[in-house]
């Protein structure tokens, strides 16, 4: 037998622990949930702005940028150079010794170096001379009056400025420039105080410098053209400065042989008249405050007064000796521009230095410099300073005359005889041509170009592919400024068959040659220009081309183009071209960033570009594109983390339990508690001995008795007494009805309760019934009747005022709501006693009617001073007792009424009769309106005709005539419609319009007419007249004409270019011998050699042969 035990009975979880384990685990998921979401809220944004930034940070490679100027980065490396810059990172560009950067810095933005475009080492600018500070106004100083007393007024005055400020002696209004320089000519010779003159053109003579034509502005602009300032200043040089300039003027005066001081005295060899005179070949001049001056002077082969004298290349401006005593007082040695190097005469001057040596001091001495200087377009500077000038000794410099971009050869001994080897990408007599060098691509010969390794800017570069490769393009252009080849770096890719194996074996027959090139002629400049001799590296010729020809043997045609519309380019740049707005040869394409442009190339053809316009493609590349809308997605990813932790915290927060309190309503308190369901329900309401009414104290002193009586007869409540004590502790608790205290409180009987009355009416006596604040001793029957719960009592007419006290309920009101009702005895307005007035409504809780006083007023009064109107009673008497009296007469307000009324239908019936007469004046008005558009009808149309054939043809006086009858014509219709004269109207004012523009030409054209009878009899100056024409003026002995040139201001100091070195009065005089005596020619003849001597014309100049004016004419 097998024994059996009891069953092994397993007890699986409970209920209760299931649910706990489930509470368990969504607990533990909502902590990693939360952990989950902080995170992802956190480093979203962190994400989303570092580890996936959109912001590109490549490197700026500008190393062979820095070669090709030959520049290097101050914060590079130990050679001085930096090859890369990181993104963000500067270099402070360092150029070669005398040169400086075209940009003080290169900064690296995303692989573009800022400020690459158009780099170059370049010689620092001069700074001009310009005021040292804001000149102000000098005490005394001359700001009104005459001007030509002005320089009398203020010679006495002294210049108030502090060393390095300016002052203003003289200010004056409405001056020319030409006459602003004459007066500081003047004050200068009176008062030596003044160093500085400025004119500043006026608004309207701006104006009528850009628009010469216009007559009104001419006339203002001579009334204002402008305002004139003259002044001093005191310049701020330091003591030791101020010692050693005056000891180098003092020897410079002294000693006679300083120019044995200057290297290279003696390499005079031009052979020139000059040549026995000392002075170096070339004198370079530095630290001019004048733009242009500064540079090389050459000795030039002609004296001036028996002096050496030096000028630039261009022979604009010169050094000479001043041999006249009279100007040269200050200084012989005087630097001028514009003047003639072939004669004595004066140009601009600019400096002059303090020396009478017979040659100027070389090396740095003081000059006295009269600075011209135009700070804007409107105004214009003359100062005079002292200023150290430097006479050194000319040589080739690779930084200003090779342009830092090569190797000069030769000197300047003898001449401009400096040459360059300019670097390999640069070319130009001066090294001033930056080339663009071949590309270096994979699987093309060397250089890639066809045309050499370097190209001229505008040239193409044709690729050059190895054999069995092609290129991408067919032609690439380099750029105008020599820093790239335009349109990328082609590549030479496999797939079709090289040109090369065409030609067969052609190269068989032939072979290397070495004749020399032909010469260059014009047909090698497409007969556009004029060959130099010169040739190019790659064999081209150098050719000087014609105006409106440019490029590489003239073959570019400069043209006259326009660049594309911003808004006709589709996502393209501010400025279409890169050349700018005006077009000459080619417009380089230009889109915004992220774009390019195709074709990137367009020419300028004439005046249209081939093709007209391009087209942007690109855009955001896709990296810039995924980058960004992953920056979106974790922006996006870490606002829902925040809302959906804001979520959970509201909704999973522990709220505490509910707590219900207890509250009165009137003097009950309510309490609430759960029932058996757990909700909250009102179950009982009970008063508290430690809780207040909060009823005010004026409600429960009219109603605690009754209250308490109501509590009373409630039967087994839960009232408490201490509570109804402590609530109406204030108040008189002796039960109605009230007896004399005398009387023993045993006689008292119980009255009856009110509760006992039932339904109906009931007449009852004070002693019957309990009834609140009624005294029982007044012998009086009330009526109460009790209806629905609700008491109402009725008091006897005969009912004394006194039998409520001032603190009983109120009672109903005796009056009804709408009653007419008469005013008496109000406390505080007796003027109201006897007003009429309407019953509004009852307030119940005041026991006061609500009245409304003949409109006038809403008043709140009681009921015992109302009373109806049929029955007015006299104030002051009780109710019982009151007479009936006189109505009080209130129909002085009807009346007053009324008489409004009156006065208003008078006024309305006067209105109306005035308005008939004025309906029948404007009638009147408009009939004879109507009959002058009829009667003026057929003249309108007639006018109509007039002005349109008028305008036709141009006819003013015509139309001078309709446009005033017309005027005329409208005065009678002034008062007609619109839609009668607006056709009419509008044909006039274009005609008055076309007029004023036809007598405006004819105004214009006797202008001109007037302007040209007063040059032909030389009361105008001839503005178009030339020199050549002046001269032919004289020799046909025309005064008016001569008159006219010289108002023109034309020189008349000029020599005959012929060899003949004949001056104007020479030819004016040639013919004079063959003249009959007394007629009209010698007498013209004369009038011109006045005229022209009058002008100061040299009547000692003699010609070629030492013949003078006055020798042609007696020979």
């Amino acid at each position: 037998m097998v024994a059996r035990g009891p069953a092994l009975k397993v007890r699986g979880p409970t209920e209760e622990e299931l649910t706990q384990a489930k509470s368990f685990f969504w607990k533990v998921a909502g902590v990693v949930a939360a952990f989950i979401l902080v995170v992802v809220g956190i480093s979203g944004p962190v994400y989303a702005f570092t580890l996936v930034s959109c912001v590109s940070t490549r490197n700026c490679y500008v190393g062979s940028l820095l070669i090709s100027i030959n520049a290097s980065c101050k914060e590079g490396t130990k050679d001085g150079r930096s090859e890369t810059l990181l993104h963000g990172d500067t270099c402070t560009l360092q150029c070669g010794p005398g040169l400086e950067g075209s940009v003080p810095m290169l900064q690296c933005d995303d692989g573009v170096a800022r400020g690459q475009e158009g780099l170059r080492c370049q010689l620092p600018n001069v700074p001009t001379g310009i005021l040292p500070v804001v000149a102000t106004l000098a005490s005394g100083a001359v700001t009104e009056g005459s001007k030509q007393t002005a320089c009398y007024r203020a010679q006495y005055l002294q210049c108030q400025a502090a060393p390095g400020g300016a002052s203003i002696l003289v200010k004056l209004p409405d001056m020319t420039k030409g006459a602003c320089d004459d007066l500081f000519a003047e004050c200068r010779i009176l008062n030596p105080a003044f160093s500085f003159t400025e004119h500043v053109q006026s608004a309207v003579a701006l104006a009528y410098a850009e628009n010469r034509d216009n007559k009104t502005l001419r006339d203002i602009a001579a009334l204002d053209p402008g305002t004139c300032t003259l002044g001093c200043f005191v310049e701020l040089v330091p003591e030791d400065k101020l010692v050693a300039y005056e000891n180098a003027l003092f020897e410079a005066t002294e000693a006679a042989a300083a120019m044995q001081t200057f290297p290279g005295v003696q390499n005079d060899d031009t052979g020139s008249a000059c040549d026995v005179l000392p002075g170096p070949a070339c004198v370079n001049v530095r630290g001019s405050c004048n733009a242009g001056d500064d540079g090389d002077y050459y000795k030039h082969p002609l004296c001036v007064t028996g002096i050496p004298q030096w000028s630039t290349v261009d022979t604009s401006r010169r050094i000479r000796y001043d041999g006249i005593a009279e100007r040269g007082q200050s200084g012989k040695w005087l630097l001028e521009a514009g003047a003639n190097v072939l004669e004595s005469g004066y140009g601009e001057e600019s400096a002059r230095q303090p020396s009478f040596n017979p040659l100027p001091v070389f090396g740095g001495s003081i000059w006295n410099f009269k600075c011209h200087i135009r700070p804007s377009i409107d105004s214009s500077y003359i100062i005079y300073r002292n200023l150290v000038l430097e006479l050194m000794e000319c040589s080739c410099t690779a930084e200003q005359d090779c342009n830092g971009h090569g190797i000069t050869v030769g000197s300047k001994v003898s001449g401009a005889n400096c040459k360059c080897i300019c670097e390999k990408n640069f070319a130009g007599d001066n090294c001033e041509i930056p080339l663009c060098q071949a590309p270096g691509v994979i699987n093309a010969l060397s250089p890639s170009c066809k045309e050499g390794p370097f190209l001229y800017p505008g040239t193409r570069c044709t690729p050059a592919c190895r054999p069995g490769f092609l290129p991408s393009k067919p032609f690439f252009t380099c750029a105008t400024d020599g820093s790239s080849v335009i349109g990328g770096i082609f590549e030479c890719s496999s797939g079709g068959k090289d040109m090369a194996s065409l030609a067969g074996n052609a190269e068989e027959y032939g072979g290397a040659t070495t004749t020399a090139f032909p010469k260059c002629t014009e047909k090698d400049c497409l007969y556009r220009g004029r060959a130099t001799g010169e040739r190019r590296l790659d064999g081209s010729c150098i050719c000087e081309c014609l105006p409106g020809y440019s490029g590489n043997q003239c073959r570019d045609q400069l043209g006259n183009c326009t660049a594309p519309l911003t808004k006709d380019i589709l996502n393209g740049a501010l400025s279409t071209c890169l050349e700018g707005q005006k077009i000459n040869k080619i417009c380089t394409a230009r889109c915004a960033e992220g774009y390019y442009g195709l074709p990137a190339i367009l020419e300028c053809q004439g005046t249209a570009l081939v093709p007209s316009k391009f087209r942007c493609f690109g855009g955001k590349p896709v990296s810039q594109t995924w980058c960004e809308m992953m920056q979106s997605v974790t922006i996006a990813m870490s606002v829902v983390c925040f809302l959906a932790l804001f979520t959970a915290c509201c909704c999973f927060q522990r709220h505490s339990k509910r707590k219900w309190t207890a509250w009165f309503t009137g003097v009950q308190l309510i309490e609430q508690s759960k029932d058996d369901l757990g909700h909250f329900n009102v179950v009982r309401s009970d008063n508290r001995p430690d809780k207040h009414s909060r009823l005010p104290t004026r409600i429960m002193a009219l109603q605690h008795e009754v209250d308490m009586l109501a509590l009373e007869d409630a039967g087994n409540t839960s009232f408490d007494m201490p509570f109804g004590q402590q609530a109406l502790e204030n108040q008189p608790r002796s039960r109605l009805p009230l007896e004399e205290s005398s009387k023993d409180p045993s006689s008292y009987r119980q009255p009856g309760s009110l509760r006992q009355l039932g339904d109906g009416s009931k007449e009852v006596w004070g002693d019957e019934v309990d009834i609140p604040r009624y005294d029982s001793k007044v012998s009086h029957p009330v009526s109460i009747t009790s209806a629905g719960g609700f008491l109402q009592m009725q008091l006897p007419d005969a009912f004394p005022a006194g039998g409520w006290s001032s603190n009983a309920l109120v009672p109903s009101p005796r009056l009804r709501k709408g009653r007419e009702v008469v005013l008496s005895s109000v406390p505080g307005r007796p003027e109201l006693d006897g007003a009429r007035g309407w019953l509004i409504e009852f307030r119940n809780r005041t026991g006061l009617w609500q009245v409304d006083l003949e409109g006038a007023e809403l008043l709140d009064v009681p009921e015992s001073c109302l009373d109806e109107a049929t029955t007015v009673a006299v104030p002051g008497i009780p109710f019982a007792d009151r007479e009936v009296k006189k109505l009080v007469d209130t129909a002085w307000l009807v009346k007053s009424r009324d008489l409004e009324k009156q006065i208003d239908k008078s006024r309305k019936k006067k209105q109306a009769k005035f308005a008939g007469a004025a309906n029948q004046a404007q009638e009147a008005r408009q009939a004879s309106l109507l009959k002058v558009i009829e009667e003026t009808a057929d003249e309108r149309d007639q006018l109509e005709d007039v002005m349109l054939q008028a305008l036709r043809v141009g006819d003013g006086e015509g139309m001078r005539g309709a446009i005033s009858r017309s005027n005329e014509l409208l005065k009678d219709l002034v008062d007609a419609p619109p839609t009668v004269t607006a056709g009419f109207r509008r044909l006039l004012e274009t005609a008055e319009s076309r007029l004023e523009q036809h007598d405006e030409r004819e105004r214009t054209r006797a202008s001109k007419r007037e302007y040209e009878e007063r040059v032909a009899k030389g009361d105008a100056a001839d503005w178009k007249m030339t020199s050549k024409e002046f001269w032919r003026h004289a020799a046909e002995c025309a005064p008016e004409r001569v008159q006219a040139g010289l108002k023109a201001k034309l020189s008349v100091f000029l020599r005959s270019t012929d060899g003949m070195r004949s001056s104007i009065l020479h030819h004016a005089c040639r013919e004079a011998c063959t003249d009959e005596v007394g007629s009209d020619t010698a007498r013209r003849r004369l009038e011109v050699v006045m005229l022209l001597l009058d002008a100061k014309a040299n009547a000692d100049a003699v010609d070629f042969k030492d013949r003078t004016a006055l020798d042609l004419a007696i020979a």
